[in-house]
């Protein structure tokens, strides 16, 4: 993993081994989405990252509970990712 953050490439690892804690992070979409509020080391950027994805998930709980485990929603933090991505591109097809 070049380059200086190397919060992507580790957060991935994380998220194969824990995927039922761990959610998926890429740097397109959920750090776009996350972008205005990540400072300082990559710790303090995980941790804020992972706050987010816990509001995200305590406030839409009832809904995921009922989204099947199957294909791409394999777990519930999968879902949330891949509700990141897909928010993160209807917004940037519209600009």
């Amino acid at each position: 993993m070049g380059g200086p953050s190397k919060l992507v490439g580790q957060w991935k690892i994380l998220q194969h081994v824990l995927t039922d804690l761990v959610p998926p992070i890429e740097r397109s979409y959920t750090c776009g989405l996350f972008r205005s509020l990540l400072h300082g080391s990559d710790d303090d950027k995980f941790l804020t990252i992972m706050r987010r994805y816990r509001a995200i998930c305590e406030r839409c709980l009832g809904t995921l509970i009922d989204v099947p485990l199957e294909g791409f929603n394999s777990s519930i933090p999968k879902i949330i990712g891949n509700a990141i991505m897909g928010y993160m591109f209807a917004h940037r097809k519209r600009r």
